[in-house]
């Protein structure tokens, strides 16, 4: 295929760009509703995601990372789905109301997909520090543990949006705006990034830049591995895993992931007030580095620490 920019440096994407197309064409063609236009869509879909991956390197992302997160990605997918993305090994699929909107929501869903494939924050690190309190919680562990795992989840969704957004601004000049929903987490994250080092900064820690340090702190490290070194190392445990609980019942009013769980509006509002008391507790504009550590081990809680974690506990409405 003929390529919008020239490659000779990465010799590699031009190759990858081929054989998605050649993919998505044949993915395309073979529906039982053929697009009339499946040639040209598979060539505008793959010119968008060559446009991704040459930003990703002229604007000096972590290219190694990104291109080899998507170097399993075999081709793209047009659906018949009231859901804009879903994001699946080895494909993207989105879906055929697309095609019928502007271009920039397009581009923006693709983006989001692609986005997906190289952030991942839910890992074993993750689940070993959802069960590090169990001992102590006894019969609310299970909702516990699983909340805690699922509060990483927010995190990973506001910085793909946050990087599918700057991507098509950069590709088209339009900055996809925000639901009230997103603006929601956005502040969310970027309240949790002023408790991390080398974030924010005493010259500057606008949302702005705890964003754009945080994105680049994802695509450059371990991101839920290097919270929780940090963590550990500042002797906080206890407060990730509020944040982190508190984060995940806030999610989950968003994808209903547990759909037993649900919260009145002054339980929401509460909990988000509880989780701006616990964060600027522990605010930090600090430039130290922190060694990664893997000593995840189960802990003990006293009477009062136990006591801070189980206030938190939402009654569970069936």
């Amino acid at each position: 295929m003929k390529t919008i920019y020239e490659w000779h440096k990465k010799p590699e994407v031009p190759i990858f760009l081929e054989n998605v197309l050649n993919n998505t064409t044949k993915c395309l063609l073979s529906k039982k509703v053929v697009y009339s236009d499946s040639v040209e869509v598979a060539k505008e879909l793959v010119n968008y995601l060559e446009q991704y991956l040459y930003i990703a390197y002229t604007y000096h992302y972590n290219f190694s990372k990104i291109f080899l997160s998507l170097s399993s990605l075999k081709f793209l997918n047009i659906a018949t789905t009231d859901i804009p993305v879903q994001t699946y090994d080895p494909k993207i699929v989105l879906s055929s109301n697309l095609l019928a909107s502007p271009k920039e929501e397009l581009r923006y869903n693709l983006y989001l997909g692609l986005t997906k494939h190289i952030i991942n924050l839910k890992n074993e690190e993750t689940l070993a520090f959802s069960r590090v309190f169990s001992e102590s919680l006894g019969e609310e562990k299970v909702n516990t543990n699983v909340l805690v795992n699922h509060g990483w989840l927010l995190l990973e969704n506001t910085l793909t949006a946050d990087m599918a957004r700057k991507f098509t601004y950069y590709t088209t000049g339009v900055h996809p705006k925000r639901t009230e929903s997103d603006e929601y987490y956005y502040q969310i994250t970027t309240m949790f990034g002023m408790t991390l080092d080398k974030v924010g900064s005493m010259d500057d820690y606008s949302s702005t830049v705890i964003m754009y340090n945080l994105l680049h702190k994802a695509l450059n490290t371990d991101l839920s591995k290097a919270v929780i070194s940090e963590y550990y190392q500042k002797d906080y445990q206890i407060e990730l895993y509020q944040i982190l609980y508190i984060m995940g019942l806030l999610m989950n009013e968003k994808d209903k992931r547990f759909p037993y769980i649900t919260l009145s509006i002054a339980e929401k509002e509460l909990l988000y007030k509880e989780l701006k008391n616990i964060i600027f507790s522990i605010a930090t504009l600090d430039q130290k580095e922190y060694l990664p550590t893997t000593n995840i081990t189960p802990q003990k809680l006293n009477t009062f620490e136990k006591a801070r974690i189980l206030k938190l506990i939402v009654e569970k409405n069936n």
